[in-house]
């Protein structure tokens, strides 16, 4: 069951106490009376101790109104949502009751752990909330602008040694922090998805002076993340250069399976200058880093224009030819199999390499192997395209959704 609506007058909670042994909760948007719902929601988790996803954020102007920020709100006397629902939780659980033990934690305004707010009404530990050891995927909205005067405290996530998967919206300091405790942990955290930039910074709906808070990318931080990463999806549109322009010969990704990044062609360009007589710098770049992947096998490009299917083809194939010829000259195999291509449209191509015996007129003929070009259905996409599961609810929208 969901529910989502920008309109604020339109939407009604659910009676949340008769909520019970749910295996999914999401909860955005949250407003007062936070204590009420923050009591209902404890009960909740505690009456579904098999809750394998749960994410809380509060609405924007609410969590402006409560916390402060320059020139709005006072920030006083008010406990953070996690806080809340924590102590809550804490009051009703029985002393040999189990904890819940989440696979997946979304965790938006009002749910980030530490701040410059007094001890009695941040919290730092949110052990209680859940076993952290347990956790898989974490996901921080920490894009929303009210968060360039907070900072998340990285050593609560110190305990998720089992953690794989890490989405956020901005990388900052703190992101960069929590990285490197997570690392300094376990060796598990191998995908990270870094979904926005200071251009595409959510917009707040606060009035005309507030109509933009600006978030700073950090695009210089990702080439202090490492090189030991299985899946990156980088959204911004500087990530391509940041990650390989100006490095050193031997930065190698040797891990790397699947790569997100985004292409900009720039405002009078078009997809098909990419490969024309004179080869698009970005496009270089990418085809010539390939040299520096050696296991991967899939990789999504956005474009910032219309991309048409003969097109998107035709640059499949070509970035196919390239891997496939680095690796040989490597003495590797190429497992690159899949690519996907988005439109400025929200259009977007799969294409999937299937080889064949040379003897077989079909296909690309490269130096090393054969192969052939086929179409990819879009149900086969979704297991690795994280849109379809990521895409939090913007900031002044109430959402809830919940699975039984």
């Amino acid at each position: 069951m969901s529910h989502q609506d920008p309109v604020q007058n339109q939407f009604t909670w659910p009676d949340l106490p008769y909520f019970q042994n749910l295996r999914s909760l999401k909860l955005f948007g949250l407003c007062d009376p936070m204590s009420r719902l923050a009591r209902d929601i404890a009960r909740v988790l505690i009456a579904s101790p098999q809750l394998k996803i749960l994410g809380l954020g509060m609405h924007m102007c609410d969590f402006i109104m409560r916390f402060g920020m320059p020139g709005l709100g006072d920030g006083t006397n008010n406990k953070l949502l996690i806080k809340e629902i924590i102590d809550e939780m804490q009051k009703l659980r029985v002393a040999d009751e189990s904890q819940l033990e989440l696979e997946e934690l979304c965790l938006g305004l009002g749910g980030l752990p530490g701040s410059p707010l007094p001890v009695e009404q941040a919290i730092r530990d949110i052990s209680p909330l859940t076993r952290l050891e347990k956790l898989q995927v974490l996901q921080l909205i920490n894009g929303d602008g009210v968060h360039t005067t907070f900072t998340i405290d990285s050593e609560a996530f110190y305990p998720c040694t089992s953690l794989r998967r890490l989405v956020v919206d901005i990388l900052n300091d703190d992101i960069s922090d929590i990285i490197q405790t997570l690392h300094s942990s376990s060796s598990n955290l191998v995908e990270i998805q870094i979904r926005r930039t200071h251009s595409q910074a959510r917009k707040l709906h606060l009035g005309p002076q507030y109509q933009m808070m600006p978030v700073e990318p950090g695009l210089a931080l990702l080439k202090t993340l490492g090189t030991d990463w299985v899946k990156m999806h980088l959204e911004m549109p500087s990530a391509l250069e940041s990650l390989f322009r100006f490095q050193e010969n031997d930065r190698t990704y040797a891990k790397l399976e699947e790569l997100s990044l985004f292409l900009t062609v720039g405002p009078n360009g078009t997809v098909y200058g990419l490969i024309g007589p004179v080869e698009h710098r970005q496009w270089a770049l990418l085809r010539t880093s390939l040299v520096n992947l050696p296991c991967l096998r899939r990789l999504l490009l956005r474009f910032d224009c219309p991309v048409p299917k003969s097109v998107a083809s035709s640059l499949a194939s070509t970035l196919f030819s390239a891997h496939e010829d680095f690796m040989h000259f490597q003495n590797l195999p190429s497992n690159f199999t899949y690519i996907t291509l988005k439109s400025s449209e929200s259009e977007f191509f799969s294409f999937r390499r299937i080889f064949v015996p040379g003897s077989i007129p079909i296909g690309v003929e490269t130096r090393r192997r054969a192969w052939s070009l086929v179409d990819v259905p879009r149900d086969e996409t979704n297991d690795w395209n994280w849109d379809v599961t990521h895409e939090p609810p913007e900031p002044h929208q109430r959402y809830y959704s919940s699975e039984f």
